[in-house]
């Protein structure tokens, strides 16, 4: 392994400097991740811009990341050099009501990577073990990058406490509005729509998997919706 990495740093808004820094070695209960892809977040641009109200700079951004380990830090069990992983973006306290529930949002003390802490614009990573989730070996590492937001969208769609029988609207075709989509699906409801003002990602939800879309720029959400009950009726 080099000694030396590249990093992408956001040394203040609107500006992103690159320098070579030493390969982090993973301490006691952590991971070192070689960073092999990294998604772009609706948070991201804001970060860069200047407009996150808990970023300060300088920072290296990137929270959506996957990769393979590279190395294991003392007392870490249950993982393999080359194991193919992402991760949750969270530094916590672990000794909290919420970190041992594993409701590591709710940590008083949580910092996000990216934003809080420095994130994954970096060719090697340290994260701590629990951050760590293997992927299954039919998950592709680009995938693999978005399992974040995508968890986002899951947790929206099982807080609506769904039924078979329901049918669902997304109001919002963006990633994560289709990610919810897709999870209403699979939790089993009857029908799931989108609505949304972009016809491409209208497209993109009815390729997706979406039952029906609804033009928010050419008709009312009641409109849509009478058209495609009338239209698939069951």
């Amino acid at each position: 392994m080099s000694q030396q990495m590249l990093r992408v740093t956001l040394t203040k808004p609107r500006t992103l400097a690159i320098d070579r820094t030493a390969v982090p070695v993973p301490g006691p209960g952590e991971i070192l991740i070689k960073v092999l892809r990294v998604g772009v977040c609706g948070s991201d641009p804001t970060i860069y811009r200047g407009l996150h109200p808990y970023v300060t700079y300088p920072v290296v951004m990137g929270h959506e990341f996957s990769g393979l380990i590279a190395a294991l830090g003392a007392g870490v069990t249950g993982h393999t050099l080359g194991e193919r992983v992402t991760v949750i973006p969270h530094l916590v306290c672990g000794e909290c009501e919420p970190c041992r529930s594993e409701t590591y949002n709710f940590c008083e003390k949580l910092r996000c990577t990216g934003a809080e802490a420095d994130g994954a614009h970096v060719e090697y990573k340290c994260m701590p073990a629990p951050m760590v989730i293997p992927i299954p070996q039919a998950m592709t590492l680009d995938d693999a990058a978005l399992v974040e937001p995508a968890a986002v969208g899951y947790h929206g769609a099982q807080r609506g406490d769904l039924r078979p029988q329901d049918a669902v609207l997304v109001i919002g075709a963006g990633p994560i509005g289709l990610f919810c989509m897709q999870s209403c699906r699979a939790l089993g409801v009857r029908k799931a729509f989108v609505a949304d003002l972009d016809p491409w990602r209208l497209d993109l939800a009815l390729k997706l998997g979406a039952d029906g879309v609804i033009n928010v720029s050419k008709e009312t959400l009641e409109a849509g919706l009478t058209g495609w009950s009338t239209a698939h009726t069951g």
